[in-house]
């Protein structure tokens, strides 16, 4: 009997200690990919502030340009001459629009998401094709990078592109099809539980 209970309690303890590692990883991955959006953001505020800074500049040398000269008499006088044949000439009666109505449609209206949302491997494979592009990424998760996996091998952000609750889902899955109607893009997002190493 006392055998038992310390093989429950072991069994307790091992459980518990591995809900509680999944758990603590989970938080401080969801944490790391909201700092590195919060980075992103900042980075493009930045960029937004210095183009504002730039752009006075560009209105001074718009200021600076000498004004259109007036128009003499003679292009006043031509220009009321012209524009008098179109005034007073009221001969076409005004059409009646009220027996017009709009044109009834069958075609249920498309429901479109701004946020990315995920989708089964079937629709990523079947639907939409000639609409959305298809890419293939690899989420690391020990550096916490979205690589491009086509020709460009390109660093994406998670937040503009694959939506970073649905990378919560891949650690899960491992493998998982998100579609952002945005960018007419579906993604095929596959886990990797690694450091990403840019090839030099």
């Amino acid at each position: 009997m006392r055998a038992q209970t310390i093989v429950a309690a072991a069994l307790g303890l091992v459980f518990g200690a591995a809900l509680g590692t999944t758990a603590g990883y989970l938080v401080s991955e969801r944490r790391f990919v909201l700092k590195k959006e919060e980075e992103y953001q900042e980075k493009k505020r930045k960029e937004k502030e210095a183009k504002k800074a730039a752009e006075p500049a560009e209105e001074e040398k718009e200021e600076t340009k000498e004004p259109d000269p007036k128009p003499t008499e003679v292009e006043v006088k031509e220009y009321r001459d012209k524009s008098s044949i179109y005034m007073g000439s009221s001969n076409v009666p005004p059409v009646n629009y009220t027996g017009y109505s709009e044109p009834e449609s069958n075609v249920a209206p498309v429901e479109h998401s701004d946020e990315p949302y995920l989708i089964d491997e079937y629709k990523y494979d079947n639907d939409g094709i000639g609409k959305y592009t298809k890419r293939h990424i690899t989420w690391y998760a020990k550096s916490h990078d979205l690589i491009d996996d086509d020709d460009t091998g390109e660093s994406l952000y998670p937040k503009e592109t694959v939506g970073v609750e649905n990378l919560l889902h891949v650690l899960k899955k491992g493998t998982i099809y998100v579609r952002n109607e945005a960018l007419d893009e579906d993604y095929e997002v596959k886990l990797m539980d690694d450091y990403y190493e840019p090839m030099v």
